[in-house]
């Protein structure tokens, strides 16, 4: 029989438990309570309590801020309503979008059925590596979202969808409209970078000078006393020798009005004894390029000690080393380029530095 929406309740009563819920076990039941009837809670249809006390389900709050290759730009909410139609009756809707605070517990998404969520609550959520990458990428921290599945089966204890083979193309579908160029969402929570304070250094500083310090007192002298008495080093070579690679690229630019070829290389082969090595040569001229092109040769080992402990094998690890290598290895071209004698001696003392010290702990 019709009865006035506020009579509708549901109470459940646990007589005689074995052990009641306390401290850390209460509170991620109650968080697990909000996230599973969020949308009843969020809409007012819905009043959860627990032990008597109403159960507030609370928001993450959402990345307001510019795009970061255009970071003097206006500020943008950086969520988007999701929307596929798969055929078969198959559909996904929701939202996407990046947490303000980045976590790695609470990102990632959260998939309903008919408003009820099935996956993703509390600590564990839906983060496909797809999509999400690494535990320690800033995606996996950083995106998070509501997805509402409409057509798929769930499993018999209602903890997950079957999806068959539609979780490929739902995820490839997924994964090309976050990272559309009108609305790059995945690129923002890459790249996206807080402003700390000052004090949030504080404790990583202390921790890593200590380190350092510990290292340079140890293994540094010696290797002080060695290069303090090397020769002038000799020229860069007009060619690097052959070595098997991980990546290359090569970077065409125009410098005093003359080409430029930079090559940037990444080297895995354990033959390549340097941490940094560079090639300088003026090529001979041709028909399109009667003047000439400049080629330089940038080749970073991965295969390093150095490398081996603190580069890693994901791009956020790698790139910053990258960058700090083609920085030494350009700024030494430009030196040349400006008269400078011998400029290649930072980069030998730099590479037996890291080979002879300063990898060691």
């Amino acid at each position: 029989r019709k009865t006035k929406p506020e009579l509708h309740f549901t109470e459940i009563v646990l007589s005689n438990p074995h052990s009641l819920p306390v401290g850390r076990t209460l509170g991620k039941i109650k968080e697990h309570l909000c996230d599973i009837y969020r949308i009843f809670v969020r809409e007012g249809i819905l009043i959860l309590k627990l032990n008597g006390e109403e159960l507030v389900c609370r928001e993450p709050d959402v990345l307001v801020a510019p795009y970061y290759k255009k970071l003097n730009g206006p500020a943008v909410r950086w969520s988007k309503e999701i929307d596929f139609d798969f055929g078969k009756g198959l559909r996904a809707t929701g939202f996407a979008a990046i947490r303000k605070r980045a976590s790695t517990t609470h990102a990632g998404f959260a998939l309903f059925r008919r408003r009820r969520l099935i996956q993703g609550s509390g600590d564990e959520g839906y983060r496909p590596e797809f999509i999400f990458g690494k535990p320690n990428s800033f995606i996996y921290q950083r995106l998070f979202g509501e997805l509402h599945l409409e057509g798929f089966e769930i499993s018999h204890t209602k903890d997950g969808f079957q999806w068959d083979e539609n979780e490929e193309p739902f995820l490839a579908l997924l994964k090309e409209d976050l990272s559309r160029a009108e609305f790059p969402l995945l690129q923002q929570a890459k790249e996206h970078r807080v402003q700390r304070e000052r004090s949030d250094y504080r404790r990583g500083a202390e921790t890593a000078a200590q380190s350092t310090s510990d290292t340079i007192k140890e293994h540094v002298p010696p290797v002080m006393n060695s290069i303090a008495g090397h020769m002038a080093p000799e020229p860069p070579p007009a060619r690097l020798a052959e070595a098997t690679t991980a990546s290359r690229r090569t970077i065409d630019i125009e410098f005093h009005g003359r080409p430029w070829r930079i090559v940037l290389e990444l080297s895995d082969d354990p033959a390549v004894g340097e941490w940094l090595e560079i090639s300088d040569q003026v090529a001979q001229a041709d028909s399109q390029d009667a003047g000439g092109r400049r080629v330089i040769e940038l080749r970073l080992s991965l295969a390093h000690p150095f490398m081996d402990r603190f580069g890693g094998v994901d791009p956020e690890q790698i790139e910053p080393l990258l960058r700090v290598a083609a920085a030494l290895g350009l700024a030494e071209v430009a030196a040349r380029e400006s008269g400078v004698r011998m400029a290649g001696t930072v980069r030998r003392n730099v590479n037996e530095l890291l080979k002879e010290a300063l990898w060691k702990t």
